[in-house]
């Protein structure tokens, strides 16, 4: 895939344009042209930030944190729907299950309330600005 070739020679935080994407690789970066870009991208196993309209910049130790903290509230809202979706179910049909479903409905609800702890003070840690050291 010509897009997967042009990533695997980049260097790290190098930045991309969906323009000069296009032009490199001949593939329009319409929705389907982003969509192949990000399974390139996947497959590489190759972090990046979205810099929304523009384009995209892989990992640096400057977007790390951003990249991380991206991902953390990703799951952090997915667990908090998926959660929302499970005390829904149980409100409305708890009473009628048996006794083995209600242990596993308290129990995915205990460890989405796990997860979603977990997350809070993650987003909070990666949110902090990290002191810089001095290398003197």
């Amino acid at each position: 895939m010509k897009i997967e070739k042009l990533f695997k020679g980049a260097s790290l935080g190098e930045e991309f344009t969906y323009q000069q994407i296009q032009q490199l690789t001949g593939v329009r970066m319409d929705e389907r042209g982003k969509q192949f870009m990000r399974t390139a991208l996947k497959r590489l196993k190759m972090p990046y930030e979205t810099k929304h309209g523009v384009g995209i910049q892989l990992v640096s130790p400057g977007s790390a944190m951003r990249i991380i903290t991206h991902s953390v509230v990703k799951i952090d809202r997915t667990v908090k729907r998926a959660d929302k979706t499970v005390r829904q179910v149980s409100q409305r049909t708890y009473k009628d299950l048996d006794p083995a479903e209600q242990r596993v409905v308290d129990l995915t609800s205990a460890q989405l309330g796990g997860i979603i702890a977990f997350t809070k003070s993650a987003s909070q840690l990666f949110k902090k600005e990290i002191p810089k050291v001095s290398t003197v």
